[in-house]
């Protein structure tokens, strides 16, 4: 309404009549608010005129009133418990306010209040990617019916910030092998990968989850794989989602799309991976949100910035401690092999994968190789690992395990032309240690002889030249 001081002083009088404020504002013709704000500011500063001066937003005294209220946001007070505090409410700090002779009605304190109280929130910087340079690596999982019985299954999703181009594979676990395992098809159904790999903490990347500890400190797994493809890894900081939103944002469609799924079994994982793929592919032909074209058209550009692959592909080992028992042997997965000889009690590094199973001393070093049994509790052998085994027991060789062990060819080199004499075979033996197993073929075939015409002299004279 105009500012007409008579009516003002006519809206107090009927109020102090205790007239009703719909009948006043009849009476007067003004608005119902204009009584209620008359009220309000008579009971909070003691004058029934409102102010004729709008106050700027850069007036001291705002400013000065903004910064108390500032104050007061970030003081907390005691409790009944000991050492325990909590922060002032809006009431408390409007009290202060007002003992601090600042005369503000409670609606602009609240006006203040909320604006200070903003200001105070985090927020979060736009980050500038270059097309090929980073990819962005997320885990999510989801609880299934997989054929009739419900399993967790797990997601890998990798992302390209710069197109939003996002690709995701099922897996079972999430450890370092289904992770090697994801990583070698995307890097292959990419055709390269970027200089850069951004993860968050996860467990088969770091090894030390210390704040304190600055250096990166991989795991064996990151370690080899960053060496092979050349490329750095990047761990982002806990609780700053702008690092790695957006491969983030891949796993919540993810997770959205099968929740909202009418699906409600899945045959296996096969049956999951297709589904996952339409959902990743819609998402893919989607505009990019601040960019004019698709995210799968950006990144057609992108692909062509990747770093070439190598020639040849990662081989994933898993890495276990074991210790050689008095026989020399070592146990994994209910299966056994020899270890040579000499490291009984000591406590060895086994990596292996699905076909093969190397044993590694503490200094690094490759004691033997082993192809991966896959029967329960079976014995692998070397006859190699066990010559001081033999030269103590050489009666009993033929009718040990270690010698059904034995390839055929050693077989047919101790029965045909050592006459199963055990002392000078396993001196053969130790003159062929360390030398290349093929020797035998070279022998042949340098000698131009057949097998039945070899003999001791002329081993011998092979092994010799080797």
């Amino acid at each position: 309404m105009i500012y007409e001081p008579n009516k003002y002083i006519a809206i107090h009088q009927l109020i102090s009549e205790d007239i009703p404020y719909e009948t006043i504002a009849a009476m007067l013709n003004v608005s119902k608010n204009t009584v209620t704000a008359l009220e309000k500011r008579e009971n909070e500063l003691a004058t029934i005129f409102p102010s004729r001066t709008r106050k700027s937003k850069y007036d001291p005294y705002i400013k000065e009133l903004s910064s108390y209220i500032n104050y007061y946001i970030n003081q907390s007070r005691n409790t009944c418990q000991l050492y325990k505090t909590v922060k002032l409410n809006s009431d408390e700090i409007y009290e202060l306010i007002k003992d601090a002779g600042f005369y503000v009605t409670k609606t602009k304190f609240k006006e203040l209040y909320t604006i200070e109280n903003n200001k105070r929130k985090e927020s979060y910087l736009k980050i500038h990617y270059n097309p090929g340079e980073i990819i962005q690596f997320d885990w999510g999982y989801r609880l299934l019916n997989i054929n009739g019985k419900n399993k967790r299954i797990y997601f890998a999703v990798y992302l390209f910030p710069y197109s939003n181009y996002k690709i995701a594979y099922v897996t079972e676990k999430e450890d370092g092998k289904s992770f090697a395992k994801t990583f070698n098809k995307f890097t292959n159904d990419v055709c390269g990968t970027a200089p850069i790999f951004v993860i968050d903490n996860m467990k088969i990347a770091k090894r030390i989850h210390d704040p304190t500890q600055k250096d990166k400190q991989l795991t064996l797994l990151f370690s080899e794989l960053s060496k092979h493809y050349e490329f750095e890894v990047s761990f982002c900081a806990p609780r700053r989602p702008n690092q790695k939103g957006s491969v983030e944002n891949g796993v919540g469609i993810i997770k959205e799309a099968l929740k909202k799924t009418y699906i409600q079994c899945f045959k296996d994982l096969n049956d999951v991976q297709s589904f996952i793929d339409e959902i990743i592919n819609a998402s893919n032909k989607r505009m990019h949100p601040s960019k004019n074209d698709t995210c799968q058209k950006l990144f057609a550009h992108e692909e062509a910035l990747l770093k070439r692959l190598p020639q040849r592909q990662y081989t994933y080992y898993a890495l276990k401690k074991r210790t050689v028992n008095r026989d020399s042997m070592i146990t994994s997965k209910n299966s056994k092999y020899a270890v040579p000889e000499g490291y009984q009690g000591e406590q060895i590094t086994l990596r292996y994968n699905d076909y093969l199973l190397y044993i590694v001393s503490n200094n690094g070093d490759v004691l033997a190789k082993h192809p991966v049994s896959r029967k329960k509790k079976s014995r692998t052998y070397r006859v190699w690992h066990m010559l001081n085994k033999l030269k103590m027991k050489p009666h009993g060789f033929t009718f040990s395990e270690e010698y059904r062990s034995m390839p055929k060819w050693l077989k047919t080199l101790y029965i045909e032309i050592f006459n199963e004499d055990t002392s000078t075979f396993i001196s053969f033996l130790e003159s062929t240690q360390g030398k290349q197993k093929d020797f035998l073929k070279k022998c042949l075939r340098r000698n131009q002889i057949e097998y039945h015409e070899l003999t001791v002299e002329i081993l011998e004279k092979e092994i010799k030249r080797l």
